[in-house]
């Protein structure tokens, strides 16, 4: 069976990386290696190739919007427009008539649509994605070209399943007629937590939508967890962090980076606790790389001998391990904090999305989460969250120990009912 997994973003998103390689280990354990072919699309198809053991080719979002990018305003417009109304006469001419129009297609676009024709099934990749910050036209066009991403296969006649999916909030009329369209057309979502059930219950779509758990919790326990991991140095107490650019207002961030930088400073003056930046993206390429904003949080810190930035591109084991190695943990990055959590590692989730809550509700762990907006007041909440996680440590990990298991069998659940569907 050819499956094709769409949707994935980049490698050095660690949080996304995480997501594929358990959906790749999530479709070996349920559809055997034997016999079966997984292909990728990605938005970072250069960076991406030979980094998950299976075939890589640019999606759509490359294609279309990252290669327009390089072309500059006028001659970028072009290639949007030319290249959307390609993919359309291309469907339209596959639906009515069966003529492949792919051999007119540029390379990449030509490699795109063999893998989606060559596909049995495909499987659009969890994550958080299917959502928008703005209803602006940048903001619809990517919402757009990210569903054509999946319905593009299904157009072409293969089941198309939406696995372990964040979905909203969006934004305007528009926006919202293209997700419902899109939602409509697949053979099943999977959603990973209940604020995106209800939101798909919400836009009635009519299409069956399961709930499951995020795919990082399904690596619980495995063997691709079980990397050496980062040298990190002995301190009397460890506790890792991530931060990352999420305000388009530049003092609110500034605000935010300082109410962190004084719970580093609180724990190194009352803990001599070393705290440890791990980097979760480091995508500068798509501007997007939160190893800046650990080195402006450092301005802000007064002890900076205690924060230790790493800043090295490590493998998804790697990270796993050195959040594992930690005390504590503090996290933004949603991942981050997935994988302290899979090794039991006492955490407070930074809300800068619904998913955070949502995860972390199903693991009745919701007072643990602070929303990144109560950061940016001057209060020093995070210094009482911390306080309270340390008195409360030993049930926390009790509390975690119980329910992991659980998690790990609802996100494996996903792939089964993928499975189930196919068999149907």
């Amino acid at each position: 069976m050819n499956i094709l997994i769409t949707n994935v973003y980049t490698h050095s998103n660690k949080g996304d990386a995480a997501i594929v390689c358990a959906l790749i280990y999530e479709i070996d354990r349920a559809f055997g290696k034997s016999g079966n072919s997984t292909l990728i699309h990605t938005a970072d198809p250069t960076n991406d190739i030979g980094k998950y053991n299976v075939e890589v080719r640019a999606n759509l979002l490359y294609i279309i919007l990252t290669k327009a990018k390089e072309k500059g305003s006028f001659f970028g417009t072009l290639h949007i427009i030319f290249n959307l109304f390609f993919l359309t006469l291309f469907l339209i001419a596959h639906k009515f008539t069966k003529i492949n129009l792919s051999r007119l297609a540029s390379r990449d676009l030509k490699d795109y649509l063999s893998g989606c024709l060559n596909a049995d099934i495909s499987i659009a990749c969890g994550g958080g994605y299917l959502r928008s910050r703005s209803s602006s036209p940048t903001d619809t066009l990517i919402l757009l070209v990210t569903c054509l991403e999946f319905l593009v296969p299904k157009m072409l006649n293969k089941k198309t399943y939406l696995y372990s999916q964040s979905i909203g909030p969006i934004h305007g009329r528009t926006q919202k007629l293209i997700l419902k369209y899109s939602l409509k057309k697949v053979d099943l979502i999977l959603s990973r937590e209940e604020i995106s059930t209800v939101f798909i219950r919400d836009l009635d779509v009519g299409t069956e939508c399961i709930q499951v758990a995020d795919p990082v919790f399904s690596l619980f326990g495995s063997d691709l967890v079980r990397g050496k991991g980062n040298d990190v140095k002995n301190s009397t107490m460890r506790v890792g962090i991530t931060v990352r650019d999420w305000f388009d207002d530049v003092e609110l961030y500034r605000k935010y980076l300082k109410s962190v930088a004084k719970t580093i400073d609180f724990l190194s003056e009352n803990y001599s606790a070393t705290i440890y930046y791990v980097p979760q993206v480091i995508a500068s390429n798509f501007g997007d790389d939160d190893r800046r904003s650990a080195e402006l949080l450092r301005q802000y810190i007064k002890s900076k001998d205690s924060l230790v930035i790493i800043d090295e591109d490590l493998e998804v084991s790697q990270i796993i391990e050195v959040c594992g190695s930690m005390d504590y943990f503090i996290g933004t990055r949603m991942h981050s904090n997935i994988f302290a959590l899979i090794s039991g590692v006492p955490t407070i989730a930074i809300e800068y999305e619904p998913k955070t809550r949502g995860i972390m509700r199903s693991l009745d762990l919701e007072k643990w989460v602070v929303p990144i907006n109560d950061l940016t007041d001057g209060k020093d909440l995070l210094n009482e969250y911390l306080e309270k996680l340390i008195v409360s440590e030993t049930q926390y990990r009790s509390n975690l120990k119980s329910v992991l298991p659980k998690i790990k069998k609802k996100s494996q659940s996903a792939i089964d009912e993928i499975k189930k569907s196919i068999n149907a």
